[in-house]
């Protein structure tokens, strides 16, 4: 919590008149956030009415949640379709098949799954703002400001586990930070910390990021409790169903995830986060800069160091600002919990102190923040308009289709047989722990009445050879995706010969 300054230190006593001011610009962020607000909930709308993906195998999750409710496995080889590229672990998707099984095999349940994760995790921000920082105002711009980073906040509303991760890595982390209160604390930490290594692999760092803070705070005997803890949950858990999927429960999680090329050149997303967030980078390097000058790190200083790992794995491939979310949400905290001390120790001193720059600041902060709204903008009509023909006439297809990350188009049909997520598969083809033969005997069998390829596709070369020698191109579809910039061309495929 924010350390306010002794007796003999205490500040003035603020001005009517910083009152005055500090409260108009309070009105003024409360503006920018609503603002934010609205434009998030126009974006999350849109997508609630889209039945197609938005963001890259949005689809492939509803169909994994859907094998669950079905009592099939997600890992298994890669001989026979369904060709499953599963690369995480379960847990999200055991959350996820509770409102599949109740609204259906469609987006929707997803995308609702994920604006009430949304809600959890801005929930848990304000709670530990608020806490930390001794201010409702700031615990409202922490959690509000959630929305407000459109490259991270355009994840919030799609069929994705980042939120569930990062939301039981913070719920661990918040009961980690009140250890002292009773050893079930640590016990429940152990659990959130265990089950977001069970959504996302890199749910690893809030472990970390707890052990960090237990042995500054010489809290050894409770870090070793916490690790046994953890080790004892998760790697039974992992060795079981290691043991029931052949061995391909492990392969399918380190597998696609240890081929990725690392480029320097993608470290301009990590610094377009830095460059949108001068203030709040400012204010928690002065909250960290004060917890170092007194020779400690509170959880949430450690949380952020933890996090910034996760940030930097977006100099490999394959990795988007989802990746951020970790970051971005450690960033809010220490930024507002910097704030807060600020704030706690200002008087009426020049310009009303801290209560009168640090609201102008925020203003600024959020200012620069709304320039980033264009990644907010959702599926239009026309997006959704030849997708609708092109699913109709593979529902109307009594013959396998095969379809291109675009799994949607399939779900809830009897096509799912035929379901094929190509990420994995390229990495186990290229590093020789796959064959491509089912697939291609399949094409050159022309077993499937139409083929849905993107033109930039993860096929493999020899899948897609036997596609154009045994398919003709009839029509593309344009695709925009969830990344502005990044739009794609579905090629729609039939047989040359039939």
């Amino acid at each position: 919590m924010v350390e306010t300054s002794s007796t003999t230190d205490s500040p003035e006593p603020t001005s009517p008149a910083t009152k005055s001011i500090s409260i108009i610009f309070k009105g003024v962020i409360a503006l920018l956030l609503l603002s934010q607000l609205y434009t998030f909930g126009l974006f999350a709308y849109s997508l609630l009415l889209y039945p197609y993906d938005w963001a890259t195998s949005e689809s492939d999750h509803i169909y994994y949640a859907s094998r669950i409710l079905e009592g099939e496995t997600l890992y298994k080889d890669s001989d026979t379709f369904p060709l499953l590229g599963i690369g995480y672990p379960p847990g999200y998707h055991i959350l996820l098949a509770v409102p599949v099984k109740l609204l259906g095999n469609s987006l929707l349940p997803g995308r609702v799954l994920a604006l009430l994760l949304c809600g959890f995790l801005a929930f848990l921000l304000y709670k530990i703002t608020k806490r930390e920082s001794e201010s409702v105002f700031l615990g409202l711009v922490a959690s509000l400001s959630l929305l407000a980073y459109g490259p991270v906040a355009m994840w919030f509303a799609t069929v994705r586990m980042e939120t569930l991760y990062v939301a039981l890595v913070l719920a661990g982390m918040y009961l980690v930070s009140r250890h002292q209160e009773g050893r079930a604390r640590i016990f429940l930490a152990s659990l959130c910390f265990a089950y977001s290594f069970f959504t996302k692999q890199v749910g690893l760092f809030g472990l970390g990021a707890a052990c960090l803070f237990l042995l500054v705070d010489r809290e050894y005997r409770k870090c070793a409790i916490l690790i046994a803890m953890f080790a004892l949950i998760t790697i039974p858990v992992y060795l079981i169903f290691n043991r029931l999927t052949d061995g391909w429960y492990l392969t399918h999680l380190f597998g696609v995830h240890m081929h990725r090329e690392f480029s320097w050149a993608r470290g301009g997303f990590l610094l377009g986060l830095i460059q949108t967030s001068p203030v709040f980078c400012a204010l928690a390097c002065y909250g960290i800069l004060h917890e170092l000058k007194d020779w400690r790190l509170s959880p949430w200083t450690c949380y952020l160091l933890g996090a910034l790992p996760v940030a930097l794995l977006i100099f490999f491939d394959g990795t988007g600002t989802n990746y951020f979310l970790p970051f971005y949400s450690a960033l809010l905290i220490s930024a507002c919990i910097g704030a807060g001390r600020i704030m706690s120790n200002a008087g009426s001193g020049a310009f009303g102190g801290g209560k009168i720059w640090i609201p102008l600041l925020i203003i600024f902060q959020l200012l620069t923040f709304s320039a980033s709204k264009f990644y907010l903008r959702g599926p239009s009509e026309d997006d959704r308009k030849n997708l609708d023909i092109l699913a109709e006439q593979i529902r109307r297809s009594d013959e396998p289709v095969l379809v291109d990350r675009m799994g949607s188009l399939i779900l809830g049909t009897e096509h799912e047989e035929y379901f094929v997520e190509p990420v994995l598969l390229m990495y186990l083809y290229f590093s020789g722990e796959w064959s491509p033969d089912t697939i291609i005997a399949a094409v050159e069998e022309e077993k499937f009445s139409l083929i849905c390829l993107f033109d930039r596709t993860q096929f493999v070369p020899p899948v897609v050879e036997a596609i154009r020698d045994h398919y003709r191109p009839i029509s593309s579809i344009p695709i925009r995706t969830i990344e502005p910039g990044i739009d794609r061309n579905l090629i729609i495929y039939a047989r040359k010969h039939r």
